[in-house]
């Protein structure tokens, strides 16, 4: 009985060996180790797995160290080994190819493409093992009739010419697997001029051309006319230098229906380094494209009719205040209603101004606002929240401590600002250890300055994505969605935010710059 092949999955994350586990565990065999270090000691103790999967970001030994090592042993090298990695940056993916991997898939994975992917590096695996047994047994041959017989001469040549033949078509396994052909995107092969050599299956049913029709055509068949010719010229430039391009196009079928695809286009080099193909991956993007428009949609419609009948809750009590015969109790009842109200309609005209900045629809305009007033406030509303994790701040004004009656005037607007600094104060205060100070310092000129620091640094997967959306660590019930939103609204204002951290001094610091006003 055939054994099925057997994959090693390297990956710190329980969620992600799980899902890969149930993802690949009908077909092959399965190995997982959570670390770098426990996968290099299972390839010790263990028979050697037909193929990797490895994660990048991962404590101890990262994933491009693992593989470094991996590809550093004589009798490991071979083992084809595939990145399954978040970072979908050029960058992390080129290091990843310059180690020996075989291939990168970014996260979230589509289990259907990673099946297929697997399924063709394995064939690919074997099909190079077999060419190697094959050359071996044919040098073999090659050495003992030339011993026996100086006439194998010409015999040597022709089995030069089968080794030869061999490779090349080993080359077009490469290029035109099996599993290419059964892979549920569409796949599109040119030579270095941009004409189709190669379609498979699924192209013809996402567009309509048979093989016969695409083969020897440009791509330019599918332009739909509606993107700008500013991206295309990206898109040759990008490819042409041999680097990987990616991006989403609006595409048209033979019957002329319009459709979305997210592409993926790569140089192939041959063994001197020569471009001599392209390979386009695309996948239709269609459904999340109409689900993003529905989205878009719902949002807009939820915040404005959110808004009407908050206009009574707001409205209403200012006509209860007008009553002189209201207690005290009842009147503070009542503004706590109309409060409750404006904070409410706040926070859906934030949310709305969010999403504006996010579609590129803002509208900014400044106004002049008291940065200390701002800071006042800001340190007074969370005053129960400092309480509660033992913590005091520090507000100076050019090292001295803050007056309460002389303004700092800047050009930002007031909402804005509020919020972005309360998003910005509440990040340090949940990343500061309890008993410690933070140092809320402005200092005038033009720009005025901000500095909002706290102990602690921040953890180093992060740094670098400190600002990016859902990027949290360590924070109980954090979303990532604080910092985010903050960049977001400096950005709209025309503000510079940037972050540094010191693990040194122990000590992270946020700074904003304002121009002055006037």
């Amino acid at each position: 009985m055939i054994q099925p092949a057997s994959i090693l999955i390297v990956d710190d994350q329980i969620d992600n060996q799980r899902l890969l586990v149930n993802v690949l565990k009908p077909d092959y065999r399965i190995l997982v180790a959570n670390s770098g270090e426990t996968a290099l000691a299972s390839l010790e103790s263990h028979p050697n797995p037909d193929l990797i999967l490895l994660d990048v970001m991962m404590p101890g030994l990262d994933g491009y160290e693992t593989c470094r090592r991996i590809k550093s042993r004589v009798d490991l090298a071979r083992i084809p080994i595939i990145f399954l990695t978040a970072l979908a940056d050029p960058e992390s993916e080129a290091r990843a190819f310059a180690l020996g991997a075989v291939d990168y898939v970014t996260k979230p994975i589509n289990p259907a493409v990673l099946r297929v992917r697997i399924a063709a590096q394995l064939a690919l695996a074997e099909q190079l093992r077999r060419a190697r047994e094959e050359r071996h047994i044919s040098h073999r041959i090659v050495a003992k009739i030339r011993r026996e017989r100086d006439q194998i001469e010409d015999l040597a040549r022709r089995l030069e010419r089968e080794i030869a033949e061999r490779e090349r078509a080993e080359r077009q396994l490469r290029t035109l697997s099996q599993a290419v052909a059964q892979a549920p995107v569409s796949i599109v092969i040119t030579d270095a001029t941009g004409n189709i050599v190669y379609v498979n299956p699924f192209f013809s049913r996402a567009t309509g051309y048979t093989p016969e029709e695409a083969i020897g055509q440009n791509p330019r068949i599918l332009k739909s006319g509606a993107m700008d010719e500013a991206l295309y010229r990206d898109l040759w430039e990008t490819i042409g230098a041999g680097r990987i391009w990616r991006g989403e196009l609006l595409n048209k079928n033979k019957a002329g229906a319009l459709y979305w695809e997210s592409v993926a286009i790569s140089p192939i080099l041959d063994p001197e380094g020569q471009l001599t193909h392209f390979v386009a991956v695309k996948e239709d993007i269609g459904n999340r494209k109409e689900l993003e428009r529905m989205k878009e949609d719902v949002e807009r419609i939820m915040r404005h009719d959110l808004k009407s009948p908050l206009n009574a809750i707001i409205s209403f009590p200012e006509l209860l205040l007008l009553d002189e015969g209201l207690t005290e109790e009842q009147r503070e009842a009542v503004e706590l209603i109309r409060d409750s109200g404006l904070r409410m309609r706040d926070m859906i005209d934030l949310s709305l101004d969010l999403f504006k900045m996010e579609t590129g629809r803002y509208e900014y305009h400044a106004q002049p606002v008291d940065l200390i007033q701002v800071a006042q406030q800001i340190a007074q509303f969370n005053a129960s929240r400092l309480g509660a994790h033992r913590l005091s701040l520090s507000l100076r004004l050019d090292a001295l401590p803050c007056p309460n009656d002389a303004p700092l005037w800047v050009r930002a607007d007031p909402r804005l600002l509020f919020s972005l600094l309360s998003n910005l104060f509440l990040n340090a205060i949940e990343a500061s250890p309890p008993g410690e100070t933070l140092a809320l310092d402005l200092a005038s000129g033009n720009p005025v300055q901000l500095s909002l620091c706290n102990r602690g640094a921040v953890p180093t997967p992060i740094r670098a994505h400190f600002f990016e959306k859902y990027r949290t660590q360590g924070k109980r019930g954090g979303t990532g969605l604080g910092t985010y939103s903050a960049k977001l609204m400096a950005d709209a204002m025309r503000l510079e935010l940037r972050m540094e951290t010191s693990d040194s001094d122990d000590r992270t610091c946020l700074l904003l710059r304002l121009p002055a006003y006037p």
